[in-house]
């Protein structure tokens, strides 16, 4: 695969997917109700209608009742519209695999699904990897996207895998990205690639809380440290730093690492002083709680300054 070819593929994929809704489902949660089949059929019907006019709009909302339909038919219909995709051509896969990754979450995964995506194994088909590996994470566990994010042949697959660990905050990628940037491929497409999967994890994963802790803080380092290797490409080390801006809050960006460590430093001594004062503020509202229930009695009054008992046998107050 030539380099050029393989970088407009990747580009036209991970843009295009990245900007379309997200649509319908193909399978319905298992305590819904499926619908009876004289109103399957019916939907068929309909769908197949509304596929054969020509506004988008028809095709899209064909794909969203066959995505919830729960039918194998209608995934039948879906891979069909997938391989050889009609008007528009350019984005109908992509509104299909968002339709897989909308709803199909809510149950797992099925085998008719795996097999889709395991037939489908282009770079442009990276979408429905991503989108079927989110539900599989979230269904099953990591397990099988570490391992194509690690030993994928195709590099856009392996993208896809970062970018579904990703969407579900997966912490295996506190181990994989460091990993990950220590052998990074050698074409420049490649790497703008993986790169691109990565740094968007790390912004993810990135919050007030989790920027000032180690396992963030060493995510964004071993992504840095790719700054001193002259072989990163330029535009991705631009890449990384818009998200380390964006993340630390800078106020301008820049090419050198140590500004970066420095500055992520910086983050992780305030945050290290914020947590202090945290601490200091519970502790004493904890302290004016117990004062305050030492200084109000049980119905209300003051129990440590001296009080009239109620009654000539100094019973109880009254409520």
């Amino acid at each position: 695969m030539k380099a050029d070819s393989f970088s407009a593929r990747s580009r036209r994929w991970w843009m295009s997917g990245a900007a379309l809704p997200l649509f319908g489902s193909l399978l319905l949660p298992a305590a819904t109700a499926l619908p009876a089949q004289d109103s399957r059929e019916e939907v068929l019907e309909e769908c197949d209608e509304w596929l054969k006019r020509n506004p988008p709009r028809y095709h899209i909302r064909a794909y969203e009742a066959l995505a919830a339909l729960g039918d194998l038919r209608a995934l039948e219909i879906l891979k069909k519209h997938y391989a050889k995709p009609g008007f528009p051509r350019g984005q109908t896969p992509f509104l299909i695999a968002s339709a897989v990754g909308e709803k199909g979450v809510v149950t797992g995964i099925g085998p008719e699904m795996l097999e889709w995506m395991e037939d489908s194994d282009e770079a442009n088909d990276a979408w429905l990897w991503k989108n079927i590996l989110a539900i599989q994470i979230k269904a099953e566990g990591p397990e099988r996207a570490l391992e194509i994010a690690r030993n994928g042949k195709e590099i856009a697959l392996r993208g896809a895998a970062i970018e579904a660990l990703a969407e579900r905050k997966d912490e295996s990628l506190y181990e994989l990205i460091p990993e990950l940037c220590k052998a990074l491929p050698k074409k420049d497409a490649e790497k703008m690639i993986l790169m691109g999967a990565m740094v968007s994890a790390m912004s993810e994963l990135g919050n007030k809380k989790t920027q000032v802790k180690g396992e963030w803080q060493q995510v964004a380092l071993s992504l840095i440290a790719t700054m001193e290797n002259e072989q990163t490409p330029r535009a991705a080390q631009l890449m990384l730093a818009r998200h380390l801006a964006s993340e630390l809050e800078a106020d301008r960006l820049v090419l050198e690492p140590d500004a970066w460590r420095a500055l992520i430093a910086a983050k992780s001594r305030a945050g290290e002083g914020q947590e202090e004062k945290e601490e200091g503020r519970r502790r004493r509202g904890v302290g004016i709680r117990v004062a305050e229930v030492l200084r109000r009695g049980r119905h209300g009054r003051s129990c440590l300054l001296p009080h009239r008992p109620v009654g000539l046998d100094g019973g109880p107050h009254p409520r």
